[in-house]
């Protein structure tokens, strides 16, 4: 995808946006739960917040910005309460064990969790078939070795975080 496409620049807005919501917030600490790059952790570090990100992959410490700790979502290395909010931006479909996970990062979470995951309003004839299209993607990872979970409903995703 190249940058400047009208994709690239949608994704890049939504990324905005999660930003913006969790420093509306006034966090001192955010805990990214499956990081990535580290770009919200890059981000939220140069706005001022203690920010950590966590990927199974991770590196560790990057030389130019804020730690992604090398774990798995399911057992966090830190202490109760130990981060004012934990984010997980498009992770829960890639968690194998969701309520474990949940649990986990409210356990280290002081305040709260701010979650942004994609669902599909079955309402809409276009949304049933993105969700086809995006069920069929999700198996063929899943053969590969991949694990991908189905997307969750809006209410599905309310019932998985308890609260």
């Amino acid at each position: 995808m190249d940058a400047g496409s009208p994709l690239a620049d949608q994704r890049h807005d939504l990324r905005q946006r999660f930003l913006q919501r969790l420093l509306a917030l006034a966090p001192r600490s955010c805990l990214d739960v499956g990081c990535g790059a580290g770009e919200l952790v890059g981000a939220a570090a140069r706005s001022g917040l203690f920010a950590v990100g966590i990927e199974p992959g991770a590196p560790g410490q990057p030389a130019d910005g804020p730690p992604r700790v090398r774990a798995h979502a399911g057992h966090l290395p830190f202490a109760d309460g130990a981060f004012d909010w934990v984010t997980l931006r498009h992770v829960p479909h890639h968690l194998e064990d969701l309520p474990r996970a949940l649990a986990e990062a409210w356990r280290v979470a002081r305040r709260g969790l701010l979650v942004a995951e994609p669902w599909f309003d079955e309402a809409r004839p276009d949304q049933r078939f993105a969700l086809r299209a995006d069920r069929w993607l999700k198996r063929q990872d899943r053969r590969t070795g991949r694990y991908h979970g189905d997307a969750l409903s809006a209410d599905e995703l309310r019932a998985a975080l308890g609260r």
